[in-house]
Parts: C-alpha cells; sequence; structure tokens
C-alpha cells in the first residue's frame, strides 16, 4: 500500500495498492506543518484512531513518487535521493537517511562555476571535490556527507586567479610574468623589446 500528495490541482492524493493507482483525490489541499509526533498506524492528533493492519515497514520519501517509482523494488526505492526515512518493523530497525541539503547546494555553487581565468591546480582540486561529492552513494553516512561538503566548500573557496604581480621573466625576445600561484605555469602577454631605430643617413 503506497500513498502519495502532490501539491497540484489543489493538492492530489493518490493511493495505489500492489503498485497500481486505485483511488486518486483532487482538491484535498495543501500539507501544513505540524507539531505532532509521527506515527505509523495511528493518528497522533486524534490517538483513538489507529489502523487494524500490520505492518512490516513504512518508507517515508521528501516528494510524490511517480507511477513507475511506485512499482520499484523496496531495494531499488532504498536508492532514491528523495527518501527520508525507513522503519523495518521486523528486525525493529529504524534507518533515517542522512541530510544532503548543504552538499547538494555546494555542488549547485560548483557547477555553476566556468573555469576561465582560474589556476589549474586550484581548479583540478575543485573538480575532484566535486566529482567526490556528486559520487557518494546514497547510503552514505552523515559525517562522510558532512565532510564531503566542506571539502567541496573549501576547494570553492580556494579558487584564484591568476595572479601577474611576481618577478619579470625575460629572454632575448622579451619579456613577461608568469602566475604566482604554486603549480601554474601560465604567463601573461609576452612584451617584445623595442627595436632601436637606425639614424637616418644624409
Amino acid at each position: 500500500m503506497t500513498g502519495t500528495y502532490s501539491p497540484e490541482n489543489g493538492g492530489t492524493l493518490t493511493v495505489y495498492f500492489n503498485g497500481e493507482p486505485i483511488c486518486t483525490l483532487p482538491n484535498v489541499g495543501s500539507v501544513k506543518p505540524s507539531d505532532f509526533d509521527l506515527w505509523i498506524g495511528k493518528d497522533p492528533e486524534n490517538p483513538g484512531r489507529t489502523g487494524s493492519g500490520d505492518y512490516s515497514s513504512a518508507r517515508i520519501f521528501g516528494d510524490a513518487l511517480t507511477a513507475e517509482e511506485v512499482k520499484m523494488s523496496a531495494a531499488e526505492k532504498l536508492q532514491l535521493d528523495n527518501i527520508g526515512t525507513w522503519y523495518d518493523f521486523n528486525d525493529v530497525t529504524v534507518k533515517t537517511m542522512a541530510d544532503k541539503t548543504a552538499l547538494n547546494e555546494a555542488v549547485a555553487r560548483a557547477e555553476a562555476i566556468t573555469e576561465t581565468g582560474y589556476c589549474a591546480p586550484t581548479w583540478n582540486a575543485l573538480q575532484t571535490a566535486l566529482n567526490e561529492a556528486k559520487n557518494l552513494g546514497a547510503d552514505a553516512a552523515q559525517d562522510v556527507i558532512d565532510a564531503k561538503t566542506v571539502a567541496l566548500n573549501t576547494a570553492i573557496t580556494n579558487l584564484k586567479t591568476h595572479d601577474f604581480t611576481g618577478a619579470w621573466q625575460s629572454d632575448a625576445e622579451g619579456h613577461w610574468h608568469v602566475c604566482t600561484t604554486e603549480g601554474c605555469a601560465v604567463t601573461d602577454t609576452n612584451c617584445p623589446y623595442a627595436r632601436p631605430r637606425r639614424a637616418d643617413r644624409n
């Protein structure tokens, strides 16, 4: 048995049985914040109202599942990014999924940055941190997620633009600056030496 709520059409409630929709109610209104605890099989606002069925597990997601997602196996649903909490009453284990909100925000910030003008070592460090953050599994522990979030935000902060304020470099043709960031070999425009003009002869 699965129930989903979507804000579409004035709030739509759909009930599925064995993966198939059996009831859809539009215009049920919006979901309002509540100070009541979460109960399974019992109404926390009206404790006298209880369910008569047996519950082997319960899963809560951050938004409405699609019809295709409702038909997924339990193992497949556990890998969805929007799963919030998983209760397995067979072994009385409560599995709460970690919060990736801050990580997703950091990923969005990193993906919005373009490479132009940044030193290669700091840009490469950002790409490494970004890939590690994006490749975290759905079952990653909260401390791992937090560490990857810090690493990605640090890589964003550590991005450096080219700095050509160091000593001049030169050869027989001209002179230039090399970026002062360690590991960055980018140079600014080569400034050729001015050639002396030959004196006009009478």
